[in-house]
């Protein structure tokens, strides 16, 4: 309590405390009470392990601050894949937490190269959204793939996640499948480009797009289907509204659209595309939407009053995450 407050308060449980006069103590004010959600296993895991960091974190001076947030980020994968199964609610809750983690890691505290964001974004996405993967190892039990009910999606999501060879498998055994491949082989990815410039992605990357479109506009394809999958490589954007329902959520499918039309998307232009997305989905927002598109307008100081109002039966994330922006500088900083 601050010393210029005449309140004071003592514990009375993990979950009560007592507030009374601190120039009259036998003047008491009320109780203030929570429900703490502390009894499962995934919840006790992020406390426990969360603490180890939260301790090196004092100890290092606020240096290594991108190591210190890897590790919180490490804590919470870990808490979904080891006790995930054991409460589904709760592993949904941990998993919101890590979005908003790892959003927060990327946009203020990450060393992005020439600040572009999409392969942190793409890897996010495929982390949360592990479905396509999981449809296509159901897919290639088949003796006819194609006959699977969802081979179409499964290569549209796969396409919109950036699993390319994955996807150019399936291709491969479609009717337009050599048409197809040959230009997916020969995509441009922006992290397949370390030791050299932007500049050169940029100029390797518009002549294999314009390629496409000539393509698009003179190959006549056997299947619909083939023709969304060009329309997708060009970048068209309302062909990948055709398909959001797959994307699910408006920050999958930016990712997705800006994949095949904007690669080199910078950290400080992400929001105007982000707005954008929205509107698609605008029907759908939550809470956490206004989250995330805080924190992509660099708003540190917004994503966690609302991380407050959001999760107000554990102020886990809220307490870790502000001190990691603080020691960040993030906080204030714009």
């Amino acid at each position: 309590m601050s010393t210029k407050s005449n309140v004071g308060a003592v514990w009375i449980n993990e979950s009560k405390l007592l507030l009374y006069s601190k120039s009259n103590p036998n003047e008491r004010f009320g109780i203030e009470s929570w429900e703490p959600n502390f009894t499962s296993l995934i919840n006790k895991y992020i406390i426990f392990e969360g603490h180890t960091v939260f301790c090196d974190v004092q100890q290092s001076n606020g240096s290594d601050v991108q190591s210190h947030s890897h590790a919180y980020r490490s804590v919470l994968r870990a808490a979904i894949q080891e006790h995930g199964s054991e409460d589904e609610d709760d592993k949904k809750l941990i998993a919101l937490y890590e979005l908003i983690w790892s959003f927060c890691e990327v946009l203020f505290i990450e060393h992005l190269p020439g600040g572009c964001v999409l392969p942190y974004l793409i890897e996010l996405m495929q982390w949360h959204f592990p479905q396509p993967l999981e449809t296509l190892n159901d897919i290639l039990t088949f003796e006819e793939p194609m006959d699977h009910p969802k081979f179409w999606d499964c290569v549209m999501s796969l396409l919109f996640q950036g699993h390319i060879q994955e996807a150019s498998a399936l291709i491969k055994i479609t009717p337009d499948g050599n048409e197809l491949n040959s230009f997916l082989d020969k995509m441009p990815l922006l992290q397949n480009f370390s030791g050299h410039s932007l500049s050169e992605f940029k100029l390797s990357w518009s002549m294999w797009q314009e390629n496409c479109k000539q393509s698009l506009e003179s190959t006549h394809f056997v299947l619909d289907q083939s023709s969304d999958i060009m329309e997708i490589l060009c970048g068209n954007l309302d062909t990948f509204i055709k398909y959001k329902d797959l994307a699910q959520t408006w920050y999958h499918l930016m990712t997705s659209y800006l994949l095949y039309s904007m690669p080199t998307v910078t950290v400080v232009t992400l929001h105007h595309h982000a707005r954008d997305m929205m509107g698609v989905y605008k029907d759908y927002l939550t809470p956490l939407d206004e989250i995330l598109f805080s924190a992509m307008e660099f708003d540190a100081h917004a994503v966690l009053t609302q991380c407050i109002s959001q999760f107000r039966n554990s102020w886990w994330l809220a307490a870790h995450l502000a001190d990691i922006l603080h020691r960040a500088k993030s906080i204030g900083r714009h």
